[in-house]
């Protein structure tokens, strides 16, 4: 009875001692997962923030289109300001084109002409006038002879006088010769380079030049900004009267007898044609809108020689001559 007594005590000390070690186990697995930090379990793959990772994309997203904008913006300013500044130079050269075309031209064809509030002329140097000519007329040739020849060294000055101010300028240096004409833009000067003559034009700042054509000018009308000029050909020799406006040829007479000028309107040129075998004198009037002169008249009975023309006026409706 002892005995058995004794197996039973063992048998339940020993279920007690298991019970007891399966629950300490217990406590230190629970423990472990209670006080867990990240770095025990690196091979586990952590849960993502979605929210937070859509917010920085988004936010890396808005500061790239803001950058975009920002360049856009500054490409744009470049451009519209790029534009304006070549619309303000436009704008700079019409208004300068507007108040050169703006001028009053008197005593066009003069020796001294006023343009605006300027007036013109040529001054001079002894070098630079013709030393031999005939009715003493030194201003109205080229300055070459058969004495000295010609001396392109030999210039003369294109002068401007202020008539508020009183001031003078030296506007251009030129080997020309003869009477000043301007169509309201731009003057109209007579040349020579030592082998012809030919038709040149400045602005009334002397900056800007350039040729028109051979020959003399002999008349401008600043109202139509028409130009007569006169040149000549040698084989068969020719008289040519040409009419332009600025460089652009319009229309030109040829005659083997020779014409004279006479004057030149809006309308055209007016000139005379001799007929020397009856003595008589024909006009006629050359436009920009006809091949063909126009007959306005004869006058005749000159017994020695045909007349001179000193003087030419309009009023718009009828032309007058002043003959010698």
């Amino acid at each position: 009875m002892k005995a058995q007594k004794k197996a039973w005590i063992i048998i339940f000390i020993s279920i007690f001692m298991l019970s007891t070690m399966a629950c300490g186990k217990a406590d230190k697995v629970t423990d472990i997962g209670d006080h867990a930090n990240a770095g025990d379990f690196a091979d586990v793959d952590a849960p993502v923030d979605t929210d937070h990772t859509d917010n920085t994309q988004q936010s890396a997203t808005e500061e790239e289109t803001q950058k975009t904008t920002e360049e856009s913006r500054t490409t744009e300013s470049r451009i519209t300001e790029s534009n304006t500044t070549e619309s303000r130079t436009t704008e700079s050269r019409t208004t300068e084109s507007n108040t050169t075309e703006s001028r009053t031209i008197e005593n066009n064809g003069g020796y001294f002409l006023k343009a605006g509030n300027e007036v013109f002329y040529r001054e001079h140097q002894l070098d630079t006038l013709c030393k031999n000519a005939v009715w003493g007329e030194f201003i109205e040739n080229p300055s070459f002879n058969d004495e000295y020849g010609y001396d392109p060294a030999a210039v003369s000055q294109i002068c401007s006088i202020d008539t508020e101010t009183f001031e003078k300028k030296e506007i251009y240096e030129d080997s020309g010769y003869g009477k000043l004409f301007s169509d309201g833009k731009r003057l109209y000067l007579n040349e020579y380079d030592g082998k012809e003559t030919y038709v040149k034009y400045i602005s009334f700042d002397g900056d800007n030049e350039g040729m028109v054509a051979s020959g003399e000018i002999v008349g401008c009308d600043a109202k139509s900004g028409l130009l007569a000029i006169t040149s000549w050909e040698a084989e068969p020799y020719t008289c040519i009267l040409s009419l332009y406006k600025g460089t652009e040829l319009l229309n030109e007479f040829r005659s083997e007898e020779g014409f004279e000028f006479a004057g030149i309107t809006d309308e055209g040129i007016f000139y005379m044609v001799p007929d020397y075998m009856n003595g008589n004198a024909d006009y006629y009037q050359l436009t920009a809108d006809q091949d063909k002169e126009i007959h306005l008249g004869s006058m005749g009975d000159f017994e020695y020689e045909m007349p001179v023309h000193e003087q030419f006026l309009s009023d718009g409706e009828n032309v007058y001559f002043v003959l010698s």
